[in-house]
């Protein structure tokens, strides 16, 4: 270990120690962003917690919506927008179950008395919360007084019985009457000796004076175990009030968290715990190894937890293969489940079911996938690619693709898996890579060849493979169960069925749904096939390995010096994915700004021959949506979140005269004032933002993301080019955003030329391309500009640029 890892772990267990021997103190609201919470909450190590709702269903509901909820009573549900109640269960619902591992929520209404608000249990995710309250809303009379004693003691009852970590969510309008302050007081102070969090939401008018005495007073506490928010407040005037309220609910939930991990609150230290689960885990892999073949059970209850699972399992890149299925029943198979017509028709505006599941799988699917290539194939008589050419690039083109072929082809007339199992087993040996095989198919296969299919699905359990088979049409399916759960001669449970239209049918979110029982197996299976060592090699071999080629590489890009970083990364996941691997945890942001004339002109085709500076109408122009976009990107990386500012045109000024702005959303600010004030002159060079960058990072000796927003018309290509090469010794990547009509060739030639440079530190994206092609722009943007960072990052560490400094 480290001298840094040993004063590090010295750090945690004195600050615990400071915490544990100070007793209770006041837990402050430390974060400023929804990334920065969730982000600790991830640290403080909160993978599983259970939710409770407490709902007030007393009669002050009725007239505390007067100012806040234009004079109607908060439970008032006939309106075509949510009331404060189904915005704050929609929004915390959402938030909080990603931790809740088995969806259940047990939900209260209080007033006089307590009683659930579903009567035969906890509501299956908060979706049902949602659909029960509205039901009960309209039924229910409301009570005289408000008591939350009930539901905190309801809370503890259950966190007594499971031992776990739960967060209370009381939803109220706070109306306590005086001889209740007491007894809530006692009930929050007992409550404060267990693993539970209790959060109130204040709904309405107020006013909210007791829920704040509640919240940083009674220091007899164990801990600081009570979070109050004002609903009303937090998401007035808040430009994304969904992550404003949510930031402000969570706030101290890390905190409380380590602290009840202090007080050791479960009953039971932390680090027993952990070796208790080592042990547990090496005892169930051996136990795996020697059983040798058992069947998988389906154990996921949402999709969070499938994905959770497979990142536990350490499914950082596998390959996916299609297998499509062409025979002659697909025109029979859709009498009852797609309106009579063949499965394959495309004729209609929206997917048939092989569209929809290579859609759908496709994305679930494809951040696993790390070169984005997809083997797919065509099943029939005979086995052909679905593209002669080779694999497609991404799930997307195996759709185009799909479409194409379906149209030209003659369906055959038997099925036979055999061949696409066989080829994938090919592959696999290939690459000695982890593969997931999907194969969509009605199913008829014929008697004879069944035995032919079992034996090469046994085959197959042989190698790092998975089988997902996705049964289209209207069945029946007793013989893909059969290959499922029986086959026991295999080495592992390599095969999962999943029936498509009993999946969805009747699910509230079928996308979700059907994800996650496609995927149900993949975690188990990838630790098996580890367990039985089906790569070919031990996996700490392969760590070595992986070691040696890492060095091999970094040398290789010193030694080679300059090369074009190439853009790789499909979706805005695998690139936030590839900035964490690259340890990428603090940077700064600047922002340049085009205050050159030729803004005035350069919106003729892009924005509505406006000015691109034009802050007149009621939509941002392109300048303040890419501020926002990649302000808010960014500023996740910011620990200080100060962002220097400049305009340039003749000369380069501040954008704010005191200095850095506060965040993007001054930045913004800033930007509004200044144009109003201030008219376009004079022509773009961007020297004079770069070297005021170089200075910058010369004086912090920190890495930087410099972000020139321009309307590209540059004067003097010969000093920027200059400019690009020297700013390329130094820890800084540019992103140019282009804005406007363009054309753009000067910055295709800073993109991807200028060899001379210690490293590709220059990337250029076109807003208003991608503003046309792409249905999620924010994405989109996000992604083009943060393309190259990782690359350019890792670079930087190669070269040891920061060292330098």
């Amino acid at each position: 270990m480290s001298d840094s890892s040993i004063s590090q772990e010295v750090d945690g267990q004195s600050k615990a120690r400071e915490r544990r021997d100070k007793k209770f103190y006041v837990i402050r609201d430390n974060f400023q962003t929804l990334h920065d919470v969730s982000k600790a909450m991830i640290e403080a190590d909160v993978h599983d917690s259970e939710l409770i709702f407490g709902i007030d269903y007393t009669i002050s509901n009725k007239t505390q919506g007067k100012t806040t909820f234009g004079g109607l009573s908060l439970h008032d549900t006939s309106g075509q927008n949510m009331n404060p109640y189904q915005q704050v269960i929609c929004i915390l619902g959402e938030t909080l179950e990603v931790l809740d591992k088995d969806g259940r929520i047990p939900a209260f209404c209080l007033g006089d008395s307590l009683f659930p608000l579903k009567p035969e249990g906890p509501c299956n995710g908060f979706n049902e919360v949602l659909d029960v309250y509205k039901k009960v809303t309209m039924e229910k009379d409301l009570s005289s007084t408000l008591d939350i004693v009930p539901v905190i003691e309801e809370a503890v009852k259950l966190v007594k019985e499971t031992r776990r970590y739960h967060i209370l969510v009381i939803v109220t309008c706070g109306k306590i009457e005086k001889e209740n302050l007491k007894p809530t007081q006692d009930a929050i102070v007992e409550a404060s000796k267990w693993p539970l969090s209790i959060v109130v939401i204040g709904v309405g008018d107020g006013p909210w004076e007791t829920m704040m005495t509640f919240d940083d007073g009674l220091p007899e506490r164990v801990f600081d175990n009570f979070q109050f928010v004002d609903f009303q407040d937090t998401i007035e005037g808040a430009k994304n009030s969904y992550a404003a309220f949510a930031l402000r609910a969570l706030m101290e939930i890390p905190d409380q968290y380590n602290l009840i991990k202090d007080h050791e609150l479960f009953g039971l230290k932390q680090s027993d715990s952990h070796v208790d689960h080592e042990k547990d885990g090496e005892t169930n892999a051996r136990t795996q190894r020697e059983k040798r073949f058992y069947v998988i059970k389906d154990n996921y209850k949402t999709l969070h937890d499938v994905t959770k699972a497979m990142a536990d399992a350490d499914i950082q890149d596998c390959e996916l293969i299609f297998g499509i299925d062409y025979t002659k029943s697909n025109k029979s198979q859709g009498q009852k489940t797609f309106g009579g017509l063949s499965l394959h028709d495309t004729s209609g505006p929206n997917f048939n079911p092989y569209q929809q599941v290579i859609c759908i799988l496709g994305e679930a699917l494809e951040v696993l996938d790390k070169d984005g290539r997809i083997p797919a194939f065509c099943l029939g008589d005979s086995l052909f690619p679905l593209k002669p050419e080779g694999p497609c690039n991404g799930f997307n083109e195996v759709l185009d693709v799909y479409k194409k072929v379906t149209v030209e082809k003659d369906l055959s007339s038997t099925l036979d898996f055999v061949p696409v199992i066989e080829e994938a087993v090919k592959l696999v040996k290939e690459t000695r890579r982890y593969h997931i095989l999907v194969i969509v198919t009605c199913g008829k296969i014929e008697m004879e060849d069944l035995k032919p299919t079992q034996d090469a699905i046994v085959e197959a359990s042989k190698w790092p493979l998975s089988i997902v088979v996705i049964g289209v049409g209207d069945g029946p399916w007793e013989t893909m169960m059969t290959f499922d759960d029986g086959l026991p001669e295999r080495v592992f449970d390599n095969f999962q069925f999943v029936d498509f239209q009993d999946t969805i049918e009747g699910a509230k979110n079928s996308y979700a749904a059907f994800a996650l029982r496609a995927l149900m197996e993949i975690p188990e299976q990838y630790n098996l096939i580890k367990d039985h060592e089906l790569f070919g090699l031990k996996q700490s071999d392969s760590h070595v390995d992986h070691e040696k080629d890492g060095e091999t590489n970094a040398r290789t890009q010193r030694e080679k010096r300059f090369y074009v970083i190439k853009d790789n990364y499909k979706t805005l996941h695998d690139v936030t994915k590839a900035m964490a691997d690259a340890d990428i945890q603090d940077c700064e942001l600047i922002f340049g700004i085009d205050y050159t004339k030729s803004n005035k002109s350069q919106g003729q085709k892009t924005f509505g021959g406006l000015s691109l500076h034009d802050t007149s109408g009621p939509n941002f122009n392109p300048y303040q949506q890419v501020i926002c976009i990649l302000g808010e990107t960014f500023e996740t990386l910011d620990d200080d979140g100060w962002i220097p500012a400049f305009c340039f045109c003749d000369t380069l000024f501040p954008l704010k005269s005191e200095g850095p702005c506060k965040g993007f959303n001054e930045v913004l600010d800033r930007y509004i004032q200044v144009t109003k004030e201030k008219e376009p002159s004079g022509s773009a060079d961007f020297v004079p933002v770069i070297e005021q960058a170089v200075k910058i990072v010369k004086e912090t000796k920190k890495y930087h993301i410099l972000v020139i927003i321009t309307d590209g018309k540059i004067v003097n290509m010969k000093t920027t080019n200059d400019a690009i090469v020297e700013a390329s010794k130094w820890p800084l990547s540019i992103v140019v955003i282009g804005v406007g009509d363009g054309p753009w060739e000067d910055m295709m030639k800073l993109d991807d030329e200028l060899p001379e440079r210690e490293f590709d530190n220059f990337q250029f994206v076109d807003f208003h391309k991608i503003l046309k092609a792409e249905s999620n722009t924010y994405a989109a943007v996000a992604l083009g500009a943060l393309m190259e960072i990782p690359e350019q990052y890792q670079i930087i560490k190669h070269h040891e640029l920061l060292r330098k400094n």
